[in-house]
């Protein structure tokens, strides 16, 4: 068995780093246990796995200026030499420059992609986006459970949404070329009122498609506004900044789109309750119009007109209330056949619901134009009977020729007998009275 020294082992190992590690040599690990001299200096481990080694960064040596605590606990490039102390037996990697690796690097890329498209407006996208669309475009892989989330979610809250795919790949390289190509046919079609750009979770590498400037620029000069959901929370992406919505997963986005249709249904009920009390009121209050125009009828006519004319009056008051009542019942009628297609319009909500709402509208018209119609006809009729009762005043009578006689006192002469026994005569005519004095000559005629 051949002995060697420790000298000469070292120097062999020293020899043997050196040829097969040429400088400068890249090393790429986490930084951990960093340490500075007051010489300035900085010392610290560059570990990888279960493996690690001993690193130092030397300022008298460096032209380069660096604040290693901004790596610290952060994947890093390492370049330099590595040395191998022979007094100790002891590796170490002689550090001349340090940089960002890995994660860390893609995360300082994507920051001054943002902060570059933030100074030029790409992030102040605000597009109205529709409370009801009626299609949306979804952008994503066919073969996603984002996808299924997604048509899932709309199944359950708002089925009457159409669905259009645009498929693409969220992960590769050609990911980014294939969404904004499918984001400026989305616009070119011109179809959905709203597109969505969903992915599942994935690694910070799977997403990069959507951190790309292109990617966000293509977004910001859509026409048509868009909602993301890429990832999971806390994922975010440039596209996400880009977006006129950003949501935390796939799901969150197809449930800020879709209307929840139990919500809808809840309104329209509100709003029939709504409609049915005003219409009570309209009803309401056309009859107490009417009890106001009859009561004024009663106080303007003179008591004895009313009093020859009490039949007429009272055969007149039968036929308005019965005519009152007839109108009544046609519009209970229109209302009750409202109400029926209102019930109809609830039990097809999913498939009539643009329709139903306009026959909602015109059936409204239709009642508001009866009442119209019902008033006007109403205020035809007590202008029709002021006219009769006006007719049987006896004012209106003297006008024909006719006179009222009458003694001084007063008294009606309605006879021949006591016209004979009276001396002094007071005739009214339309225009006013005259006093005739009679002879002694009377004679009756036949």
């Amino acid at each position: 068995m051949k002995i060697y020294s420790v000298e000469y082992i070292n120097h062999y190992i020293k020899d043997l780093v050196n040829n097969e590690f040429k400088y400068p040599i890249a090393i790429k690990g986490e930084m951990s246990d960093l340490n500075k001299s007051n010489a300035g200096h900085y010392y610290f481990t560059l570990s990888s796995g279960d493996a690690s080694i001993s690193c130092a960064f030397f300022v008298n040596k460096n032209t380069k200026k660096l604040d290693l605590t901004v790596f610290d606990q952060e994947e890093v490039l390492v370049i330099g030499s590595i040395d191998f102390y022979i007094t100790k037996g002891r590796f170490q990697v002689l550090v001349e420059d340090v940089d960002i690796y890995g994660e860390g690097a893609l995360k300082k890329s994507i920051e001054k992609t943002r902060i570059k498209l933030e100074a030029e407006g790409i992030f102040n996208n605000n597009r109205q986006i529709s409370k009801y669309p009626n299609k949306v475009g979804v952008i994503t892989s066919p073969k996603s459970d984002a996808f299924r989330d997604v048509c899932s979610k709309f199944q359950e809250r708002y089925p009457l949404l159409e669905i259009i795919l645009y498929p693409v790949a969220v992960q590769g390289k050609n990911a980014s070329n294939e969404i904004i190509d499918q984001i400026i046919k989305c616009n070119h079609d011109n179809e959905v009122d709203v597109i969505m750009l969903v992915r599942g979770g994935g690694s910070l590498e799977d997403l990069m498609p959507f951190n790309e400037e292109k990617m966000a620029i293509s977004i910001f000069e859509s026409k048509i506004p868009i909602v993301t959901g890429i990832g999971h929370q806390p994922d975010i992406t440039i596209a996400d900044y880009a977006a006129d919505k950003a949501m935390e997963t796939p799901t969150a986005a197809a449930v800020y789109i879709a209307p929840d249709q139990n919500e809808i249904l809840q309104n329209i009920d509100i709003l029939n309750d709504s409609m049915n009390i005003q219409i009570n009121n309209f009803f309401e209050n056309k009859k107490n119009k009417i009890n106001i125009i009859r009561s004024k009828l009663e106080r303007i006519n003179p008591s004895t007109v009313i009093k020859i004319n009490k039949n007429l009056y009272r055969d007149l008051d039968i036929r308005l209330h019965n005519i009152i009542k007839m109108k009544n019942t046609t519009l209970n009628l229109k209302l009750d056949n409202y109400l029926f297609k209102m019930d109809a319009f609830k039990k097809n909500i999913y498939k009539t619901y643009v329709l139903t709402k306009k026959e909602f509208i015109e059936a409204h018209k239709a009642i508001r134009k009866t009442f119209i119609n019902t008033i006007t006809t109403k205020k035809s009729l007590v202008k029709r009977l002021n006219l009769e009762i006006q007719a049987c005043n006896p004012r209106n009578v003297l006008k024909k020729g006719y006179g009222i006689l009458s003694n001084k006192k007063g008294e009606l002469l309605k006879s021949t007998k006591t016209l004979m026994s009276t001396n002094d005569i007071i005739i009214e005519m339309y225009d006013g009275k005259i006093e005739i004095k009679k002879n002694n000559g009377k004679k009756l005629l036949d």
